[in-house]
């Protein structure tokens, strides 16, 4: 879970890969549902990264953190979600919720994860039609057969975009 490449989150490093045109060993999903979303960050970046942790619900001990970066000269949301105490061999829908009204129209399914035999998963998936991360309003869930086991807001990061991109490039 604490995987890091020259102290960068490792989901945070393959996400700049990612939305740089850099190749990545993870598997990628593609979806074109048509999240609609606020505007966000006016950098001068084309990306904005943010960034989840999803906290536990009742005794249950999962924790999962999510990474979110958006190109927007691609209108793409790319979104890593790194899981830990699952029950092994499992799988775990990730829902994003657009808005604080937790209705089922505001909440799109991301895809689903599957736990290893140590109760660890990673997932990363890329949504289509995206072109910003609002300041506040969305939400990651985990659910299980209808139960949320962990959840958490989405902040956006400030981060110095040209080291990133060095990184990335590099």
């Amino acid at each position: 879970m604490n995987r890091k490449l020259m102290g960068i989150p490792l989901s945070v490093a393959l996400l700049i890969f990612t939305v740089t045109g850099c190749s990545t060993s993870e598997q990628v999903h593609h979806h074109a549902n048509g999240l609609s979303a606020a505007s966000g960050s006016k950098a001068s970046s084309p990306v904005t990264i943010a960034e989840a942790e999803l906290k536990p619900h009742g005794a249950i001990s999962v924790s999962a953190s999510a990474t979110l970066a958006v190109n927007r000269e691609n209108q793409t949301l790319t979104v890593s979600v790194d899981a830990v105490h699952l029950a092994p061999n499992h799988r775990y829908a990730v829902f994003l919720v657009t808005d604080s009204d937790v209705s089922n129209k505001s909440q799109k399914l991301l895809g689903a994860l599957k736990a290893d035999e140590h109760g660890e998963a990673t997932f990363m998936t890329i949504v289509k039609q995206i072109s910003s991360i609002p300041a506040t309003g969305w939400n990651l869930k985990l659910v299980e057969g209808g139960h949320v086991l962990a959840s958490g807001p989405v902040h956006i990061l400030v981060m110095n975009t040209k080291h990133a991109t060095g990184l990335a490039n590099g």
